[in-house]
This record gives structure tokens, sequence and C-alpha cells, in this order.
């Protein structure tokens, strides 16, 4: 299944642009650190699987628990 996220093409959620690898590199270099945030807690909400939103946006376990941490609190 975690080979099967690298053969897929990505769509970015902000622009739309496709791509393969890591679309968390794409997010933050092009869109900035706000838009990246935003697009790993949609994709929490969404139900992703917090191994796959490591995967796809380049985190830790520990970053993404950071990331909602400081989003909701505790």
């Amino acid at each position: 299944m975690i080979n099967d996220l690298f053969k897929i093409k990505l769509e970015c959620p902000i622009c739309r642009k496709t791509f393969d690898g890591v679309i968390g590199e794409h997010i933050r270099s092009q869109h900035g650190e706000r838009e990246f945030r935003q697009a790993v807690l949609e994709a929490k909400e969404r139900g992703m699987p917090d191994q796959e939103i490591g995967i796809l946006f380049g985190i830790t376990f520990k970053q993404l628990e950071e990331i909602i941490t400081e989003t909701y609190g505790i």
C-alpha cells in the first residue's frame, strides 16, 4: 500500500498542479507554511491515516502531532 502512494500522480490541493513525489515539499516551497499546515489538517480531517499523511507530506508523526496541537490545543 505504501509503495502505491509513490506510484500515483498527486495533485496540489491549492494550484492543482500534478506531479510525482512528496506533496509537502511542493506546498511549502510554492505556497508557504500556512497552506502546508492547512493541507495536512484537511488530510487528517478527511480521515487519511497518519502514516499516509507522513509519507505524502514528508513529516514525522511528532510533526503531525505538533501541527494538530498548535491548531486545536491538547
